[in-house]
């Protein structure tokens, strides 16, 4: 095939159950010059034998055997063997819409920007019955515009999503600026490299509202976390810095947006491991801001004020910040009964407001609390609030009232003097002249 239009790049790995939904939803795409590269990475559960009846089916598909399993590897494979102008990821457990391809092509040739992306949406099947949440790719004033890297770098960084497989990417864009995916061991983050990379190197992106790529959420082994995935993140971002210090020219700009992004990496890391990895995590995170956290290359403005509220705990004091964080990590994987929410109460409020609320919650819970306590609690309490606000401003203004009426009546008095004081001058005068 020569010169499609979009090519395909579909990494796989053990997907029978997903496989063929997956490839329908490609090779029925309303754009019809696309090639297809499937790269499988020796998949034993029959993905490859289904991947060999459609590419005999249909000849726009190449299937690629993959010698490593990497994600990032194989993406590259298929990078390097496809032909099209435009070059699209689609995980194999996932959907597109029939219309996707179609539509981000005529936009990207309508508009001659390097890359465009959509929204999507997360799913999943239960009991025959599909699941959909709607899902935003960037800020809202963000879309349907292209946005520049002169005006909109903050944006195009900072706003949009790192997911890299809402999108097509031009060729030509990234061949000159030798962007590639991190070829680490196996499927965990090699999105992120490729995702900065693209976006801190695009002169030109645009975002459209509509949705078109169906993230599936109902896959068991989609996303796994052992000890040996715990500093990942750590090598996809090491692998992003040495991008950078390649590329001397764009260095000194981009770097404060690269800490900003490894920040949001690594507490996403954190947050997401075992409570197990977290506190030798934590002191590798600790190791790697502290030294840079406050020097030339990085950029308070960036962050949110509660990003950079998490980075200062961090830096400064990691062993209350790793006790709160596992604090409230633990108490997600426990049943809430009465007795934890108790003793939770207590750690943030103090025994006696937890005596009092949770014996309340009991109380209501069993249809047992005292109804002049209900109906202080329900009614009387909030109108109190409610009349409390109310006096308070007009008590404001009546301040204000009396201010101005005290400043009149000065006025009102120091007038009467002066009338007083010229009418007494202006009698002797007359009696002057008389």
């Amino acid at each position: 095939m020569n010169n499609p239009k979009v090519s395909i790049v579909m990494p796989s790995l053990n997907v029978k159950d997903y496989i063929s939904v997956c490839l329908e939803s490609v090779i029925n795409q309303t754009l019809k010059d696309i090639e297809i590269l499937c790269v499988d990475a020796g998949s034993t559960d029959g993905t490859l034998e289904i991947l060999e009846q459609y590419a005999q089916k249909d000849n726009r598909i190449t299937l690629i055997h993959s010698d490593k399993k990497s994600y990032g590897y194989q993406v590259n494979l298929g990078f390097k063997a496809s032909h099209g102008e435009y070059f699209a990821i689609v995980e194999t457990d996932d959907i597109v819409n029939l219309k996707m391809y179609e539509t981000l092509y005529d936009t990207a040739v309508r508009t001659g920007v390097d890359v465009v992306k959509a929204n999507f949406c997360r799913f999943g099947i239960t009991n025959g019955v599909m699941n959909r949440k709607q899902a935003q790719i960037a800020k809202p004033h963000m879309y349907n515009r292209i946005l520049t890297s002169e005006e909109d770098r903050k944006d195009i960084i900072t706003g949009a999503a790192l997911y890299t497989w809402s999108g097509i990417y031009k060729r030509a864009f990234l061949e000159e600026n030798g962007i590639m995916h991190n070829e680490s061991p196996g499927a965990s983050y090699q999105d992120n490299g490729f995702w900065f990379q693209t976006m801190a190197m695009a002169k030109q992106v645009y975002f459209i509202s509509d949705s078109f790529y169906m993230l599936r959420r109902d896959n068991p082994n989609s996303s796994t976390m052992s000890k040996e995935k715990v500093y990942c993140i750590r090598d996809e971002y090491e692998f992003v810095l040495e991008y950078l210090r390649s590329r001397p020219e764009v260095y000194d700009e981009l770097i404060p947006y690269y800490w900003w992004a490894r920040f949001g990496a690594y507490r996403y890391n954190y947050n997401r491991i075992g409570l197990e990895y977290k506190e030798e995590f934590l002191r590798h995170f600790h190791d790697v801001f502290t030294p840079v956290w406050n020097g030339p290359e990085f950029d308070e403005t960036i962050f949110s004020k509660t990003s950079y509220g998490d980075l200062k705990s961090v830096v400064q004091t990691p062993e209350k910040y790793h006790k709160q964080k596992v604090r409230i990590a633990k108490r997600a994987l426990q049943k809430q009964t009465y007795l934890r929410r108790f003793i939770w109460v207590v750690e943030d409020h103090g025994f006696p407001y937890a005596l009092r609320y949770t014996g309340l919650r009991i109380l209501t819970h069993l249809g047992m609390e005292d109804p002049e306590e209900k109906r202080k609690r329900t009614i009387i309490r909030p109108l109190t609030k409610h009349v409390d606000k109310r006096v308070l401003v007009l008590e404001t203004k009546l301040d204000h009232l009396i201010s101005e009426n005290e400043k009149l009546v000065n006025m009102l008095e120091l007038n009467e003097r002066l009338l007083l004081e010229y009418g007494t001058r202006i009698e002797s005068l007359e009696e002057k002249v008389k």
